[in-house]
């Protein structure tokens, strides 16, 4: 919403509305460019911090994927038979979910998706068709994460959660390794 007397600004709102650049700023902006864009979406300061943490550990986070990636096609270019059924070298896979995504598609999910969601902070793991239709979290396990401050999601075709704070890659992995721990077995489970 605009303040009283502020002018309206097309190339503004458009940029500032752009979730790629709204990442962008976060992750990597100038400190002029992250108080624009606070100012503008009128985010309190605690929050933005809190934006501009997960923003720089995801951004850290693919970065180094990218030179472990492109290392593993360098090095050993062959993937092995679980890369070739999934499409993607385990490297392209965010470090702190490639536990839960292994477990799940030991579980018979077919995954094609997963990691940091958002500028907010939040995570997802996305699946092939709806595995997750009928399926429903024990209330006490929501509640347990809710009192974390964790927000905990179930579509047919996807989970996710969205932190009410930073969290580093290892909370996240265990948060994701608790979650996938209660999901059941959808298809022929592997060895």
């Amino acid at each position: 919403m605009l303040e009283q007397g502020s002018q309206f600004n097309p190339e503004k709102e458009e940029r500032l509305s752009n979730e790629d650049e709204i990442m962008r700023i976060l992750a990597v902006g100038t400190e002029e460019e992250r108080k624009e864009l606070q100012d503008y979406r009128n985010v309190p300061e605690e929050q933005m911090r809190f934006f501009i943490t997960n923003a720089e550990l995801r951004h850290t986070t693919i970065a180094e994927m990218r030179v472990a990636q492109e290392a593993r096609e360098w090095d050993n270019p062959e993937k092995t038979s679980e890369e070739e059924e999934m499409g993607v070298y385990w490297e392209e896979i965010e470090p702190h979910v490639r536990d839960a995504v292994k477990t799940l598609r030991d579980k018979g999910y077919d995954t094609h998706g997963s990691g940091f969601w958002g500028p907010t902070g939040g995570q997802r793991i996305y699946f092939h068709g709806e595995p997750l239709s009928g399926f429903e979290f024990p209330e006490d396990f929501v509640a347990e994460l809710k009192e974390e401050g964790i927000e905990l999601v179930r579509e047919g075709d996807a989970v996710s959660f969205t932190p009410s704070r930073a969290m580093t890659l290892k909370e996240l992995e265990d948060v994701w390794n608790r979650i996938v721990d209660y999901m059941p077995v959808v298809g022929s489970q592997k060895k």
